[in-house]
């Protein structure tokens, strides 16, 4: 938890961040994944998609259904 947080709960967090991260990784990882990792730093970004989303039944990506 920052400042900010301690100072909005008025509770400082204690908690250990590897007891956290362990917690986390036991019922299925992070709930905001890729944010950053165990030691607080910043994660970079998943990879781009290697192909073009694939058109779906309401038309191709981008497209608003008119057809026009």
């Amino acid at each position: 938890m920052s400042q900010r947080d301690e100072a909005a709960t008025g509770r400082p967090d204690d908690r250990d961040p590897r007891a956290t991260r362990e917690a986390e990784e036991a019922h299925g990882g992070s709930m905001a994944p890729g944010l950053v990792d165990d030691t607080g730093h910043p994660v970079t970004e998943p990879p781009a998609p290697e192909h073009e989303p694939e058109p779906s039944a309401m038309g191709t990506p981008g497209e608003d259904g008119t057809g026009s």
